[in-house]
């Protein structure tokens, strides 16, 4: 009974994830930001749906993805299974292998970032801008570094931030006082990791070329 209860929450999760993911893509088809479902779509729009799947993961969850291209056989991937065709394939193969590589414990949202606060009150509008600048619990007396990007990891041992459509000159190292981490600058797009420096501590700023669809991975080297 114990067994079958436990995997409630991992099938519930996958679930909610997927409706997520494809409900997002059906607001975007119908909104016409998409074109109709079966006909192709631009590289921008693909950089578009990996981003977002990106971001779900970033914020704690995982990502599916279904495609509905026409071809002769008249079978829909999403409906029927078969062969993956679009370009977005390769790109969520490139994230699960970014955390297949993570910690066992898998990933959890950073509650201390800016991105995590402003969600959580329900946008812009319900927050107080003090409570972006007040420090989170058991992190008052560290140096003041405010972390602003959606983050996930394992607190002193891994920090994954994602940049989406922002396009940032530098980024302030915002890791736990007294650790030291290794700093890894990741494309969604080109599918690349790039070592960015060694012996990162809070407050160091690590300056990269501004570019759409980045992140940031650092991990701990102490």
């Amino acid at each position: 009974m114990t067994s079958w209860l436990s995997c409630w929450p991992p099938l519930l999760g996958f679930i909610t994830v997927v409706v997520l993911s494809l409900g997002t893509d059906q607001l975007l088809h119908s909104g016409r930001v998409y074109p109709p479902w079966g006909q192709p779509m631009s590289n921008a729009l693909f950089v578009l749906a990996a981003a977002y799947r990106t971001v779900y993961t970033v914020a704690g969850g995982y990502v599916t993805h279904g495609e509905t291209y026409y071809n002769d056989s008249e079978t829909l991937w999403w409906a029927k299974g078969g062969k993956l065709t679009g370009e977005s394939v390769p790109r969520i193969a490139f994230l699960r292998r970014i955390l297949e590589a993570g910690p066992d414990e898998g990933l959890e949202p950073l509650k201390s970032t800016g991105a995590y606060r402003i969600t959580t009150a329900g946008g812009l509008d319900n927050i107080v801008l003090q409570q972006l600048f007040t420090p989170p619990a058991g992190e008052e007396g560290w140096p003041g570094v405010m972390a602003w990007w959606p983050t996930a990891g394992q607190l002193h041992k891994y920090y994954l931030s994602y940049f989406g459509e922002n396009r940032p000159r530098e980024v302030v190292a915002a890791v736990p006082p007294d650790e030291m981490y290794d700093a890894v600058l990741i494309d969604t797009w080109e599918m690349t990791q790039t070592p960015l420096a060694k012996g990162v501590v809070r407050g160091h700023v690590l300056r990269i070329a501004p570019r759409p669809y980045q992140a940031l991975l650092l991990t701990r080297a102490d």
